[in-house]
């Protein structure tokens, strides 16, 4: 997986991963130790998300081609199904990091390198 920062309106600042193939994306989060306040994974393309085998409830984001937040699901929990037929792809962050964050329908994304601090 690759790793990059998301930011939302120039401010709100995610390190994410991105899917890179089939086996990944089929995979998701399951492949990833779990997330850290701050961190998500992107998969794409991706319009739809199952949380079956998940052991934490998930925020989800949908995105579409220009990065543009076109869904949220707030505490997805486990063993549940969401789709948006409007998205490209979906960005899964940690139960409640929607809310504190401050993240909005309409906000728009944009990636970066990854800059890890020293």
């Amino acid at each position: 997986m690759q790793q990059r920062e998301m930011h939302f309106n120039g401010s709100i600042v995610l390190q994410i991963w991105i899917t890179q193939s089939f086996r990944e994306r089929n995979r998701g989060l399951l492949a990833l130790p779990g997330l850290e306040p701050g961190q998500g994974l992107l998969i794409t393309p991706c319009r739809s998300i199952h949380t079956f085998a998940m052991g934490y409830s998930l925020d989800v984001l949908y995105l579409d081609r220009g990065l543009k937040i076109v869904k949220i699901v707030e505490h997805m929990q486990r063993n549940r199904m969401s789709m948006a037929l409007l998205a490209h792809s979906t960005l899964e962050i940690n139960a409640g990091e929607v809310q504190r964050l401050g993240l909005k329908v309409a906000m728009q994304g944009e990636l970066s390198i990854f800059c890890q601090s020293a």
